[in-house]
């Protein structure tokens, strides 16, 4: 991992013995590795922990970049689990998405917003269960909460919307479109998030 980021510029050694080629490091780069490490356990990749630290990124611009980085990942979860569900789903299943989908639209059109919100993650929850993998539907749980609050801030903008977009995408799970589902699950988030970033 060291000579890595030694090759690539990233942490450079203090000093390199000429004759054995054995790196050494000063106790002071130690702050500067666990950045490194932090960062990539974030999720950023070599080039982006590079370019964060050669910018020194303030706290600002890094709670920004990380915000960003945690849509991604939802969008991600949320298609996969789209695409999952499509290949999984029982004729019962889609009838209670449909129930659901039905419920957060009246729900939307009565301007109920805690019911619209309610409806959402009930939706996305069942969309995961219908996937029928634990660690996604986990995974989908824990960043589904963290981003609750995009939902809860555009629900009354995006209400209508969004359920013509939940039906939608019930249909690519019906019709066991996987590919449609995954485009239509990330779509959907995408947009939720682009509402929310133009409110």
């Amino acid at each position: 991992m060291l000579r890595h980021y030694d090759a690539i510029g990233l942490l450079r050694p203090a000093t390199v013995d000429a004759a054995t080629g054995y790196r050494f490091y000063q106790a002071g780069q130690l702050a500067e590795l666990n950045r490194i490490i932090a960062l990539k356990d974030l999720g950023f990749t070599l080039g982006q922990v590079q370019a964060i630290l050669a910018e020194q990124v303030s706290a600002a611009e890094l709670r920004g970049m990380l915000k960003l980085r945690r849509a991604e990942i939802h969008a991600q979860i949320e298609a996969e689990t789209a695409r999952l569900a499509a290949r999984a789903a029982s004729p019962a299943q889609v009838t209670r998405l449909r129930e659901i989908c039905a419920e957060g639209r009246a729900a939307a059109e009565q301007g109920d917003l805690g019911r619209t919100v309610a409806a959402n993650d009930a939706f996305h929850a069942e969309v995961a269960a219908v996937a029928g993998n634990a660690v996604l539907a986990e995974l989908a749980d824990i960043v589904g909460r963290r981003v609750q609050w995009y939902y809860r801030m555009v629900a009354p903008e995006r209400g209508h919307g969004s359920w013509a977009e939940h039906a939608e995408l019930i249909d690519a799970i019906e019709a066991s479109d996987p590919e449609r589902a995954q485009l239509l699950a990330r779509k959907h988030t995408e947009r939720t998030r682009d509402a929310y970033h133009n409110s």
